[in-house]
């Protein structure tokens, strides 16, 4: 029988007052984060930054009376009405107003050369329309464009392989501020390059949108705004983007609701600036080759916030990554990664929703990150969570975020931090569990880690302080480098013990206090030889026994069960006695 050394037993007890409310984040005398100041930054912050509203035109329906009717035929083109040129297959718009498109060409185009000031509404009532040498939609000039889609109708636009103007680089083309809207349906298939591109603003809204392109799918270069759109799109290049790097408050994409499907062959949704997703379904597979710099789910070199919706990324590179903070307030979150999980140059805060990484190098990486709350569980092949100094990047990539890792994970970095106030945290860790360049704090929520077998890992990593202050710590892993929090600034008695020998996957552990009552369970999901926990109900000086074997029937998908549990059969291994 495997028997815990009790005799290695280290137990930890800080003598600080709980009630003081002075907890020091380590030996540097750093103040603990306050959680939620980045969340703050990345939605109400960037709200004045960004315009993510839209408005009353791009979500409207209504369409004014027309100034004209153009019924599209190879060579009969028919317009009653005002403010359009027919030369051949070519149709110009030339004021503002509404106008009612149907019929079909072949070989042809749309054009829009208006004033500056016009508004200029093309309403889809059963519109196709071929190009075999450019773009069979193209925006010169106008104040703003929309494309509405009627209901019940299919549209559809198609550009030649060959372009003879280089600049018009897309099957839909605008100069000018684009809106796609409507409860019909519009097919953009681009043969060329890009599916759909607009040099200003670009508002999907409503309609269902699906783009196929062998370079980028869809893109507006100020902003890309969506809201109760239904998108699908595949693409050889980004999936969607925004990419002014020039002007402030530009190269944002918003999602406000929806549904958008893609498959792309570099980043699903990549951003110069920020990438806001407030609610809607994102379902994204990246599966390109090194031909691109980054094959990231979502790419964005400021911000990226997420406060509700359902996203699902399946990524060569990272799921999620920033060159600058992410905040993530709810929602559910689905990541395979090729690399990691979610990486931030700067800082992750994670106040809500539910995050599941199926599989990543690193689940989640910062120099900076904080749990408030939500839940997150999580597989990596290295390490669980990882708080190091550094960028995801090389130099030479445009201003696109980048690959690679964070520098040099074993250097000290006294502004690195992890901070878990609150949540559930499930790690499976190939590598350690929580490694932290710089300090460790816990002082909410349940933390539980499986880390690796491996001499050089350790279930809990940190470089200059660890202290714990509140919360449930069950960490289990090898001996060979096994961490517990340190008494220095710890208000919460912590146990650190090792098993005589390996213990085997699927071992089911229950811990009993002085009184036989047992108050904390779990079955490790992997061979282990060490555990550190910690929890409010842990008392100086009082005995804990462990026991193996037996049934805890309030265990939930983890093997996990705390607070007044009920264990039958098992057997005692040793007992421990915190300090």
């Amino acid at each position: 029988m495997k028997r815990i050394l009790c005799g290695m037993a280290a137990v930890i007890m800080a003598v600080v007052s709980v009630g003081c409310g002075a907890m020091q984040n380590g030996a540097d005398n750093t103040p603990a984060p306050t959680g939620d100041q980045l969340v703050a930054m990345s939605v109400e912050g960037l709200k004045e930054e960004y315009d993510f509203s839209f408005s009353k035109r791009d979500l409207s329906q209504d369409i004014d009376t027309a100034v004209a009717s153009i019924l599209l035929a190879d060579g009969a083109t028919s317009v009653t009405g005002t403010g359009v040129t027919v030369d051949g297959n070519v149709v110009t718009i030339t004021d503002e107003g509404v106008y009612i498109v149907s019929g079909e060409l072949t070989d042809g185009c749309i054009t829009v050369e208006a004033d500056k000031e016009d508004k200029v509404q093309l309403v889809f009532d059963g519109v196709s329309i071929s190009s075999n040498s450019g773009s069979p939609m193209v925006i010169l000039t106008a104040d703003k464009v929309f494309i509405t889609v009627l209901e019940g109708t299919e549209n559809f636009l198609s550009d030649g392989e060959d372009y003879p103007d280089e600049e018009i680089d897309a099957c839909v083309y605008s100069k000018e501020d684009l809106t796609i809207n409507g409860t019909g349906s519009l097919t953009v298939q681009g043969n060329y390059k890009h599916g759909i591109v607009s040099k200003d603003d670009l508002v999907v809204a409503e309609c269902a949108l699906a783009v196929a392109a062998p370079g980028d799918g869809v893109r507006g270069k100020d902003a890309l705004k969506i809201c109760e759109a239904v998108m699908t799109v595949t693409a050889g290049g980004d999936g969607m983007l925004s990419d002014n790097s020039e002007d402030s408050g530009r190269g944002y994409v918003y999602m406000q609701s929806g549904a958008v499907a893609i498959a792309a062959g570099a980043d699903g949704i990549q951003a110069q600036n920020v990438i806001y997703i407030a609610d809607g379904a994102v379902d994204i597979a990246v599966s390109g080759t090194d031909e691109y710099s980054t094959l990231c789910g979502m790419s964005a070199e400021q911000a990226i916030a997420v406060t509700d919706g359902v996203i699902t990324l399946d990524a060569r590179d990272d799921g999620i990554s920033c060159g600058g903070d992410i905040g993530i307030d709810g929602g559910s979150i689905t990541i395979s990664a090729g690399d990691d999980g979610i990486h931030s140059d700067t800082s992750l805060v994670i106040n809500g929703g539910e995050i599941r990484i199926t599989s990543s190098l690193e689940a989640l990486e910062a120099a900076n990150i904080t749990v408030n709350g939500g839940r997150i569980d999580a597989v990596s092949d290295d390490d669980g969570m990882n708080a190091a100094g550094g960028s995801d990047a090389a130099d030479d990539t445009g201003g696109r975020p980048r690959r690679g890792g964070m520098g040099d994970g074993f250097a000290a970095d006294a502004d690195a931090f992890i901070a878990i106030h609150g949540g559930y945290i499930w790690l499976d860790a190939g590598g350690d569990g929580v490694d932290s360049n710089g300090s460790f704090t816990m002082s909410g929520g349940t933390l539980l880690i499986s880390g690796s077998m491996g001499n050089d890992n350790s279930a809990i990593d940190y470089q200059t302080s660890g202290t714990v202050s509140g919360g449930v710590v069950v960490a289990i892993g090898s001996v060979g480098m096994a961490q517990s929090f340190e008494s220095r600034g710890s208000a919460q008695s912590s146990i650190s013990c090792r098993f005589q020998g390996t213990m085997d996957a699927g071992t089911m552990v229950t811990m009993k206090n002085a009184d036989g009552r047992a108050i904390l369970s779990f079955t490790a999901p992997k061979q282990f030889q060490s555990v550190v926990i910690s929890c409010p109900e842990l008392a100086s000086g009082e005995g804990y026994e462990f026991f193996v074997g037996g049934t805890v029937s309030e265990a939930d998908e983890h093997g996990f069960a705390y607070g007044d549990i009920g264990l039958e059969g098992g057997e005692s291994v040793g007992m421990v006695t915190a300090g």
